[in-house]
């Protein structure tokens, strides 16, 4: 009977929407275009605590013909998705998706490149505050989204895109 219960009650969070996981979904996305990209972004959960991250998320489609550059080929600005300082925030590797080979006729260079939609993420913690600080109760995480693209006749100069992502701070 207890278990019954206790299956109900997640059944009715789940539909009113919340889970047991915690109420805070996702942030609202922010759209930010260049000639070459359109970038979408948004964190994971709304949210932030000391048992919670998130994960911060650019979701990047390059325009009809557009390539850009992935990490690990040299010559070019890769894209990258870097933190300012923050002594609220600690974050980890930024997980991107395997980039394709590309073949530029006219000289046969390869490159690592990524020519369709992709999303970088990024997972961020709340860091331990220095003794006798909190917390803030909005915490303002700001990046900046950089990147080198080209099309089949120009490679164009890289590009940096900054960003914004506004977390509660869950105690």
């Amino acid at each position: 009977m207890q278990q019954r219960r206790l299956v109900l009650m997640a059944a009715g969070l789940v539909v009113c929407g919340l889970s047991l996981a915690g109420a805070a979904g996702p942030t609202e996305p922010a759209e930010h275009t260049t000639p070459h990209v359109r970038l979408v972004s948004y964190a994971s959960s709304a949210e932030i605590g000391p048992s919670r991250p998130t994960t911060l998320v650019v979701e990047v489609t390059p325009s009809p013909g557009m390539r850009v550059y992935a990490p690990g080929q040299l010559g070019y600005r890769a894209v990258s998705l870097t933190l300012d300082a923050n002594p609220h925030v600690s974050a980890r590797t930024v997980v991107l998706p395997k980039p394709v080979e590309h073949v530029f006729e006219p000289t046969g260079e390869r490159s690592l490149v990524y020519d369709r939609p992709f999303r970088l993420e990024l997972p961020v913690a709340l860091a331990k505050p220095t003794a006798g600080a909190a917390w803030p109760e909005r915490l303002a995480v700001k990046a900046t989204f950089e990147y080198q693209a080209c099309d089949n006749t120009v490679c164009y100069r890289p590009t940096k895109v900054p960003m914004l992502w506004t977390l509660r701070v869950a105690k």
